[in-house]
Order: C-alpha cells, then sequence, then structure tokens
C-alpha cells in the first residue's frame, strides 16, 4: 500500500514515537523510510550569536538524524534521512512532493482551543495542506506519569 513513508522528528518523546509508528508501518510494507528534521532559521532570534545557535540546532538536528537512521537499519530497513532549513510546515510539504511520499507520521502535542489558534501546529498545517495521508500520534503519557 505503500511505498515510502515520511517522519519528521524533532527529537521529542512525541516525535519518537512517531518514529516507531513510522518504521513499523515501513517494516509491514516493505517501504522506504525517510526521515527529516527542519531547522527553521527565522525562529532563532537576531544575536550576535544567532549563527552558532544555527550550528548547534543544525548539529543536534544531525544527532537526532543519526539516532534514528541507526535504529532503522537494525530493523532492517531502508532509510533515508535529511536535513533541511526553513519553515517547517513548508520544507516538510516540498519534501513530500519531491521525494513522492505516500504516507506522512507526524507526532502532535495534542493543542487544542486558544493554545492551537494562536500558536498553530506545524502537523496540523501539514494535515490540512498534505496531498497524501497524514498519520497523527499522540503522545500515550506524559513523561514521569505512570
Amino acid at each position: 500500500m505503500y511505498d515510502s513513508v515520511l517522519v519528521p522528528t524533532d527529537g521529542s518523546a512525541v516525535a519518537d514515537q512517531a518514529v516507531e509508528h513510522a518504521m513499523h508501518i515501513a517494516k509491514q510494507n516493505d517501504a522506504e523510510l525517510h526521515v527529516v528534521h527542519v531547522v527553521d532559521p527565522d525562529a532563532i532570534p537576531v544575536s550576535a550569536n544567532a549563527g552558532r545557535v544555527e550550528d548547534e540546532l543544525t548539529d543536534a538536528g544531525e544527532r537526532i538524524l543519526e539516532d534514528v537512521r541507526d535504529r532503522a537499519v537494525g530493523k532492517g530497513l531502508y532509510v533515508e534521512t535529511e536535513l533541511l532549513l526553513g519553515t517547517p510546515h513548508v520544507e516538510i510539504l516540498d519534501y513530500v512532493d519531491d521525494h513522492e511520499i505516500d504516507l506522512v507520521v507526524m507526532g502532535t502535542h495534542g493543542r487544542g482551543g486558544v493554545s492551537r489558534l494562536l500558536l498553530g501546529s506545524t502537523t496540523e498545517r501539514v494535515v490540512r495542506s498534505a496531498r497524501v495521508p497524514v498519520l497523527t500520534v499522540h503522545l500515550d503519557e506524559e513523561p514521569g506519569e505512570q
């Protein structure tokens, strides 16, 4: 059913849960797993240290991608990773089109009400604009809860 599955990750717990779902779906469908991390330069405050902050975010993103790549390869999956720079939902949607992705799997923090309206959500924007199905994954429990 799916030949290529994309999972964007920021390294958070909910993104990690989405990664697990994406790996499971890719394995079931013998599909390629695509993993992206987006660094948004516009979200970095303008300061004398902005270049260093962007470098640190880029390095952190590369470590996140390497971790997911290692886990996916360990499960016998074919995986492609890419660090992207730009507005997250735009970069994700462009990646979907450029790589002929069949399914996007994304974590959601489950914000609702005014918070969702004021803050917006990368996941929500992708869900509304993607030309392919988007599976949203909620965190099973908050860290520290049992």
